[in-house]
């Protein structure tokens, strides 16, 4: 068991170093960034669509 946690350990350190030796990290970083941006755009996009039609239901309530 103690052997395993070491060689995985070890294995995320030789990932480490070939990720960081590469500059690849920047990239997987400007990936990440910009799948956070959208996701945070489309929640922000669909909260308004959301309001819209929350107040367009409610306007039809009122003139019932």
């Amino acid at each position: 068991m103690i052997n395993s946690f070491f060689s995985i350990f070890l294995l995320q350190e030789k990932a480490q170093s070939w990720l960081f030796a590469s500059e690849k990290v920047n990239a997987v970083l400007a990936v990440v960034l910009v799948i956070f941006v959208g996701f945070i755009s489309y929640l922000f996009i669909s909260q308004r669509k959301v309001s819209q039609l929350e107040k367009q239901m409610d306007q039809l309530e009122n003139e019932k």
